[in-house]
């Protein structure tokens, strides 16, 4: 019995890390040096299929956005010494990197919410067709049914970019990702099985991006 308990840990899925990729040192420093072209990688890599190619996407994203800070600041820093007869100069030049800078962040937590819903798709998929039904949002939003049933599933894919909770709503709001199974009430079991369901990430802009069931 010892040895099938071995065997069923050593068949679960790994938690997969960034540096575990074979660009992660290439492209972390073209990060740190270009960090726009280091954006671009993150996003290109965010929609990729495989779950390493997205965790390295998260990772460049973050390490962009890091140095782009830093140069931006060290850029302010220049700027502002070299051109301290023109203060409103500065405050012009400020403000222009400071709009650019909010702009970037928009995208790129933009890129994270489309990267975790359909990641969560993906899950939800791969259950369906194990089960035949889809979980109830209580066993979703439990972190032992998720340990047990997806453990492949990374729980940072359960939060909002913006948001302090992994826990999953019933219905769409911001900073927060809603999960709907339907039809509504379903509990797989007295009261019926979930056979569909739409997952929703609420936008900067307010829209609404949502996957729906393939089922």
């Amino acid at each position: 019995m010892t040895q099938s308990v071995l065997l069923q840990e050593d068949n679960k899925p790994k938690k997969l890390r960034a540096n575990q990729h074979e660009e992660y040192i290439r492209f972390t420093i073209i990060s740190t040096i270009l960090p726009i072209i280091g954006i671009i990688l993150g996003i290109v890599y965010l929609t990729k299929d495989k779950r390493l190619d997205r965790k390295l996407g998260e990772h460049l994203l973050a390490i962009s956005v890091l140095f782009l800070i830093i140069w931006v600041s060290a850029y302010s820093i220049f700027a502002q010494h070299l051109f301290t007869t023109s203060s409103q100069s500065t405050a012009v030049t400020q403000q222009a990197v400071t709009n650019a800078y909010n702009n970037l962040a928009i995208s790129v937590n933009d890129s994270k919410r489309e990267s975790d819903i359909t990641s969560l798709q993906t899950q939800l998929e791969a259950f369906f067709s194990q089960n035949g039904y889809y979980p109830t949002l209580a066993s979703l939003n439990d972190p032992s049914w998720r340990s047990a049933n997806m453990p492949s599933l990374d729980d940072t894919a359960l939060m909002d970019p913006n948001g302090a909770s992994s826990t999953l709503v019933s219905s769409p709001q911001a900073d927060v990702y809603a999960y709907q199974p339907i039809p509504v009430g379903c509990d797989n079991a007295g009261h019926g099985q979930c056979q569909n369901y739409t997952l929703t990430a609420t936008l900067e802009s307010g829209k609404l991006y949502q996957k729906k069931s393939s089922n």
